[in-house]
């Protein structure tokens, strides 16, 4: 149920790339630009091994791999949606066809999984407790989708549609915020950041002068800018405390199930 978190670490790599770029614009045959094509690159093709790596394991049977049902969570979404990123910086970096071929491998590979999500929904039932906050990962892709087909010159029509998927399932998302917020923090709550500073930055990206979008994008940044500000005060709590990086609850189990033998031969 973890190895898909791997992936985050290739898209945070492209988003690094993204705002450097974003802040010093491309930066031709300067250090600058030559890092930023560096770190660029890096994170798109450590984001097609990890992603290969990832979807390799799914041919293997149980305990290597496989895709039994508990395993099916919306972590399945992080190695899809770092491909979607690449157009971010990739359009100003001089790569969009290579961009494009990325954006693609995202694009074909979420509404799938999100498929798959709504039958684990019906056939194992709702993702425990702890886990909930991962259902926000929903909203990354059509949000950042969005902001990349933007950069690959596509009708804003296209953006819109996105925007309006991303909006919805934010709001499908937002109507478990009371039980997470009920939840002893963890990990998974950092599910929360990305899909709504993506979400935050579509929005600002379509309001093109619009007052009641840009209010609207404004109150998402805002809403996006303190979330990670207290997830930010709750991993350093954690942190201190020693509470966060508590050991899964395995070992008791097998235990427990060792054990049952035992107690039924005496």
């Amino acid at each position: 149920m973890r190895h898909t978190l791997v992936a985050t670490l290739p898209s945070g790599i492209i988003l690094v790339a993204t705002a450097g770029v974003a802040a010093f614009g491309p930066s031709a045959g300067t250090l600058t630009g030559l890092a930023l094509q560096g770190l660029w690159w890096t994170g798109c093709l450590a984001m097609v091994v990890v992603t290969l790596w990832v979807m390799a394991r799914w041919w293997r049977s149980p305990p290597e791999g496989g895709l039994a049902w508990p395993s099916v969570t919306p972590a399945l979404i992080v190695p899809v949606v770092g491909h979607v990123l690449a157009p971010l910086a990739g359009v100003a970096l001089g790569h969009a066809d290579w961009s494009a071929a990325q954006f693609g491998i995202g694009l074909a590979f979420w509404l799938p999984t999100l498929g798959l999500l709504m039958a684990r929904l019906v056939v194992a039932g709702p993702l425990p407790e702890r886990l909930l906050p991962t259902v926000f990962i929903m909203v990354a892709p059509p949000a950042a989708a969005g902001l990349s087909v933007l950069e690959l010159g596509a009708p804003p029509i296209i953006g819109w549609m996105l925007w309006g998927v991303a909006i919805f399932a934010l709001l499908w998302a937002g109507s478990t915020a009371r039980r997470i917020m009920a939840l002893p923090f963890g990990l998974t709550h950092w599910a929360l950041s990305f899909p709504l500073a993506a979400t935050a930055g579509l929005t600002l990206r379509l309001a093109n002068g619009s007052e009641p979008m840009g209010l609207l994008g404004l109150a998402l940044l805002a809403l996006a800018s303190l979330v990670i500000a207290a997830l930010s005060l709750a991993t350093l709590r954690g942190l201190r405390d020693g509470s966060l990086l508590q050991p899964e609850p395995v070992a008791v189990v097998q235990a427990a199930a060792q054990a049952a033998p035992t107690a039924r031969a005496s």
